[in-house]
């Protein structure tokens, strides 16, 4: 009965959602370029690289660095790997694109289907494919092009739709499929504010079903009971990257900026959110002063399209006080309108202070609208089906042809044109990585190497822009997803790694002796990036580092592929990412990128065991019992004075993990 009702009632919906993202992923990726650049980088370009990367708590790029962010995406990066194995990139993006869409429009029709009721399924499919299809998805999901920001407006309304269907039906599997969701959806947890934008929804939902005067007191145990077994099995499903995530934060988050900075921070960006923006679903900075997609959203005519949605919204929110869920969406839609319009009045500034200074995780939001947005976009979605849906009902006919014909392609595809011509991404975003960053990798392991790369010219801080031919590279520098080895390359916000970079810096850039420096930092390899943007990055010139190269004995040219010049420090010693300052014998293995294990012979007196990459408190030395005596040294790297004479084991570990957890360092 159950699949015969989902065929008859949803398949047409569903294949309705799909086919629009079908139209418009095939628009944006039929020329095979590939969207990356920004923050992102060139984040799923190379998915077995970022599988290697991220699927731990210390990121081995660079000089190494603890990070509690990367570590929900595992998921995506996985399914990513697992389709390069039959796709290329652009195509591999292209299916990803296709999921996160095809979720959110059909999460939102089964969300709005459920609040609605189910004679509404049209209303409901309209609000998938508005909650698609409008100018916030346009500018503050898509154009914004951060990956944490996709997944959380793809998966919210499906979520709140199991959160509800649990919490109301009782039936365990939904809390099955809930929990299975938010694994496959983690991504969006990479930044904070997306958990507590969900949970945020989802507890308001449930709070206001318990407190409501119609339930018994056996009935609010009820439903209190689903609510602690839901957040509890949410937690479960979820602890694999929670517990890291609450591990690692007081390490690379230890020095908050005072709560007034991110209220002026949030002040600063709320000039583009005021209340005539929001309301509208628009962004000053992306509507009014870019020039993405040309004029017309500066047009009269395109604000003209905005008001009459909003218009209809309106009337839906007024005509929708019918619904039994009516309460809680007007709820929502206060406290969504209230976060999104920032510091601006009215209340916002008196609001945020008193959040940020009482309540400092509410410090996340100093982006409200961006990080909270997709709860309007939800409500406004719903009201919006809702009051096109009564006008649609109330008119004669021919009229109705006229409304469904004329003011759907107006507000779903003229309105939104760039999302259906060539994608809502800035023009700098499409690009084609050159097949000679491959080349040189190759070349590079077949020479079995086992150091690290330095990327020149050396810039001082982390963005870049390379000029690849027909498109350009504009974002932070992506050598570590290009190439295997680790590649000092930016800085990361990270004190030791950040510190030790800048000094390689002056030091390359005043010309000094930098051999010192290399083999610190265990540097086999050097790559000159000859398309490198100097004046983007405040950089040297190619032909600067070259004359500078010159002058280094120490620095051997070997070859050059496409743009990229490779060179070699013949001063490199292999086997010296683990070194001991002492006269003992040692070899080492490295078990993963947490975890060396060192082998130490005949040891006759104290001596300094060195780790190669950048100081963490996490990193512990163990033999037997854990090593207390643990230091900076060469600026930036992990020391253990070790006491203990003879032949015994140090195991190196950064330490995420309780030690009852077998084989997860």
């Amino acid at each position: 009965m159950m699949k015969k009702f989902v065929l008859n009632q949803n398949f047409f919906p569903a294949l309705i959602l799909s086919i629009v993202t079908s139209i418009i992923i095939f628009s944006w990726f039929k020329d095979g370029s590939f969207f990356g650049g920004g923050e992102e980088s060139l984040s799923t370009w190379n998915p077995s690289k970022m599988v290697e990367l991220y699927s731990s708590g210390w990121i081995e790029a660079g000089l190494g660095y603890p990070s509690p962010f990367w570590l929900p995406r595992i998921p995506v990066y996985f399914l990513t790997y697992f389709l390069s194995n039959f796709l290329d990139p652009s195509n591999t993006q292209a299916v990803l694109f296709w999921i996160l869409m095809s979720t959110a429009g059909v999460g939102m029709y089964f969300l709005a289907g459920r609040l609605l009721g189910k004679q509404k399924k049209i209303a409901s499919l309209l609000a998938g494919l508005f909650y698609m299809l409008n100018l916030y998805t346009q500018s503050q999901v898509w154009a914004r092009f951060i990956f944490s920001g996709f997944f959380a407006w793809a998966s919210l309304p499906l979520l709140l739709f199991l959160w509800i269907c649990w919490f109301e039906d009782g039936k365990y599997k939904f809390l099955l499929i809930f929990a299975i969701f938010s694994v496959l959806f983690s991504s969006a947890y990479s930044h904070p504010a997306f958990i507590i934008s969900f949970w945020s929804v989802a507890l308001l939902f449930s709070a206001l079903k318990i407190f409501s005067k119609k339930l018994n007191i056996d009935e609010k145990k009820k439903y209190l009971f689903r609510v602690v077994l839901g957040v509890f099995g949410w937690t479960l499903c979820n602890f694999w990257w929670i517990f890291p995530y609450f591990k690692l934060q007081s390490s690379v988050t230890s020095n908050l900026h005072d709560w007034k900075y991110d209220l002026a921070s949030l002040g600063g960006v709320s000039v583009d959110s005021g209340i005539s923006q929001v309301l509208l679903l628009r962004h000053g900075y992306f509507f009014d002063r870019l020039d993405y997609w040309g004029d017309f959203y500066k047009s009269g005519f395109s604000y003209l399209i905005s008001l009459m949605i909003l218009v209809v919204s309106v009337l839906g929110f007024i005509k929708a006080r019918i619904l039994k869920g009516y309460k809680y969406l007007v709820v929502l839609t206060v406290i969504g309108f209230f976060v999104c319009k920032g510091t601006n009045p009215p209340f916002g500034n008196a609001i945020f202070s008193f959040l940020f200074q009482y309540i400092p995780f509410a410090r996340v939001f100093r982006s409200s609208y961006e990080k909270f947005g997709a709860v309007w976009l939800m409500v406004y979605s719903i009201f919006f089906a809702y009051g096109f849906g009564f006008i649609y009902e109330k008119m004669a006919q021919i009229w109705k042809f006229v409304l469904v014909a004329v003011f759907i392609p107006l507000f779903l595809i003229v309105l939104v044109w760039p999302m259906w011509k060539i994608g809502p991404f800035s023009p700098e975003a499409r690009l084609f990585v050159p097949g000679y960053y491959k080349e040189a990798d190759t070349y590079l392991n077949s020479l079995n190497y086992e150091g690290r790369i330095l990327s020149l010219p050396i810039i001082p801080g982390e963005g870049v822009r390379y000029d690849w031919g027909n498109t350009s590279y504009y974002g932070l520098e992506p050598s570590d997803i290009l190439f295997s080895n680790p590649v000092i390359s930016k800085t990361v916000r990270y004190e030791y790694l950040d510190d030790k970079y800048m000094d390689i810096y002056n030091t390359f850039v005043q010309g000094k002796n930098i051999d010192k420096l290399l083999s610190e930092t265990n540097v086999e390899y050097l790559m000159l990036h000859n398309e490198l943007d100097p004046k983007y990055s405040n950089a040297s010139s190619s032909a600067e580092v070259k004359v500078t190269l010159a002058k280094y004995p120490s620095i051997k040219f070997l070859k050059s592929v496409g743009k990229l010049d490779i060179y070699k420090n013949i001063n490199f010693l292999p086997n010296k990412m683990v070194e001991i300052e002492g006269t003992a014998l040692y070899s080492y293995s490295r078990i993963s990128s947490g975890h060396y294990r060192v082998q130490v012979t005949d040891a006759k007196k104290p001596f300094e065991l060195i780790l190669k990459t950048s100081f963490s408190p996490l990193w512990e030395a163990k033999i037997g019992d854990v090593i207390q005596k643990h230091d900076v040294v060469y600026n930036y790297a992990n020391g253990w004075t070790i006491n203990q004479t003879g032949n015994y084991t140090v195991d190196l570990v950064f330490e995420v993990w309780p030690d009852i957890f077998l084989g997860t360092h």
